[in-house]
């Protein structure tokens, strides 16, 4: 992404770093939405259905990226594969939280040991 935006005439580097963070801001975005977004699929579905949500998301942050990869140019398509990275950590994220805090008796050992790993 980084290496298309330098290839661009009369972009200064202000502007080119500009271009960068907005592209992560949809990160950010991804990953607050999909926070959200998981809590209700597991109250609606249960805990071991929701892991559907997450291969579901999994494959399609696969596909995004390989595309990205493929075609190799900075536009939209980057601002959906930051979104999509960003949605897809939030609902492993979320969806770990809640096992560890649903499965275990102590709470404090397996947020621990997954800090640590």
């Amino acid at each position: 992404m980084t290496f298309e935006i330098q290839n661009q005439e009369n972009i200064s580097d202000t502007q080119q770093l500009s271009k960068c963070l907005f592209a992560l801001v949809w990160l950010g975005v991804g990953e607050a939405i999909s926070g959200l977004l998981m809590g209700t699929i597991i109250d609606c579905v249960g805990s071991k259905n929701a892991c559907l949500a997450n291969i579901a998301m999994l494959v399609i942050t696969i596909i995004i990226s390989i595309y990205q990869i493929v075609h190799d140019e900075y536009g939209i398509v980057s601002y959906i594969s930051c979104f999509i990275w960003g949605f897809q950590d939030g609902i492993v994220g979320t969806h770990c939280m809640q096992m560890l805090g649903f499965e275990f008796g102590n709470s404090a050992d397996p947020y621990g040991v997954f800090t640590l790993v």
